[in-house]
């Protein structure tokens, strides 16, 4: 790939960036995420902890967190999140085997709540449908999947801990010999950051959206995600600590820091993901859900480098999709009219059941707000 291509990938990525309104989908999943937040950390802690030292993982997250939010907020946010962290272990230690069947479900559900809405948002950007099945089974197949993500991205920290351990005293080797210590732990840990980032970046987009996409279509897109994630975060942290934007916040200031620091990061992501779909458009497989040829559509005519032609995986994609059509081969049969919707069997109302459990930890976060405000 030469010069001229890879700007064109990035400019029709930022065409359809605006097109798929992605800061609209960045802010719906930082706000999951804030729920979502307190049981992900709490299940990637307790998993990670049992190969290494849970204090030191703990550190490894809650600084990971902290550090993009600026000088000003991070210092009350760590504190607060160690001290969640630590009440939390210890209601789980402390109830019984039902309880602690019951506090490990809402765990669940919370947790992968997340990677549920993250599913949702990528499924928008490939123009995809959700599968066909519906209810509560399609529900536990999105959070089985989800806590696989959960399951490796706790791998991932493992993995990460252990090599910037590594390179941390292979730098200071380095640095006791050549006075460059510092500057090489830096580069290394950067290093390792885009290195864990992609393959993390890689996963998600290969295995959440409701397409079937190969390695060649999401490996490019992962590389460029993790990098600019990597270097976003650098620009974060300078943005928090000189511009404080969450300084007229008062008390909830260190909340509203998380909130900003998890949109600006999901925005990146959804760039990220667009750098991937246009890549798979233009280098890869053409993948996408049965709207896809409708977005390509409308970006060529904005002058993005992109053939509306629907391929084969979007005209099968139609195929299995009720009431779909591919632009330019219309559907034989005429809309049905308009009803009221049935209401809901008892599969759907043990599936609303179970999305409801979803509200459960917000409770956590709810608390933190008001150790805040008691705090000040």
């Amino acid at each position: 790939m030469n010069v001229r291509v890879a700007f064109e990938l990035l400019k029709d990525a930022y065409l359809a960036f605006g097109q798929d309104r992605a800061p609209r989908l960045a802010a719906a999943t930082a706000y999951y995420a804030i729920f979502s937040i307190a049981p992900l950390l709490v299940l990637l802690v307790a998993i990670a902890g049992q190969f290494l030292s849970r204090d030191a993982v703990q550190e490894q997250i809650v600084n990971a967190l902290t550090s993009g939010v600026g000088q000003s907020v991070s210092g009350d946010l760590r504190s607060e999140l160690r001290q969640l962290l630590a009440a939390n272990f210890q209601n789980l230690q402390r109830t019984n085997l039902v309880a602690s069947i019951i506090g490990f479900g809402t765990l669940f559900l919370g947790a992968t709540g997340l990677f549920a809405q993250l599913q949702d948002a990528l499924n928008s950007l490939w123009g995809a449908d959700p599968a066909p099945q519906t209810g509560f089974l399609r529900v536990i197949k999105t959070r089985l999947i989800s806590f696989a993500l959960v399951l490796l991205f706790a791998t991932l920290i493992l993995a990460f801990v252990v090599g910037n351990t590594a390179l941390s005293a292979f730098a200071k080797q380095l640095g006791d010999l050549f006075g460059v210590g510092a500057i090489l732990a830096a580069l290394g840990t950067f290093v390792l950051s885009v290195g864990v980032f992609t393959l993390a970046f890689g996963v998600i987009f290969k295995y959440l959206p409701d397409v079937k996409l190969s390695w060649r279509d999401v490996r490019f897109g992962g590389f460029v995600t993790a990098l600019l994630f990597t270097i976003g975060q650098l620009l974060l942290t300078q943005y928090f600590t000189r511009v404080s934007p969450t300084s007229v916040f008062g008390a909830a200031g260190s909340l509203i820091a998380l909130l900003l620091w998890i949109y600006y990061s999901c925005m990146i992501i959804f760039f990220g993901a667009e750098v991937t779909w246009v890549y798979a458009q233009r280098e890869g497989t053409e993948a996408g859900g049965a709207q896809n040829p409708d977005k390509k559509a409308a970006l060529a005519q904005k002058g993005a480098h992109l053939d509306p032609t629907p391929s084969e995986k979007e005209q099968e994609a139609a195929a299995r999709t009720p009431g779909a059509a591919v632009r330019g081969r219309p559907s034989d049969e005429a809309p049905a009219p308009s009803r009221t919707p049935p209401l809901p069997g008892a599969r759907g109302l043990l599936s609303r059941a179970v999305l409801a459990l979803l509200a459960l930890p917000a409770l956590p976060i709810v608390l933190l707000i008001r150790a805040f405000s008691r705090r000040r």
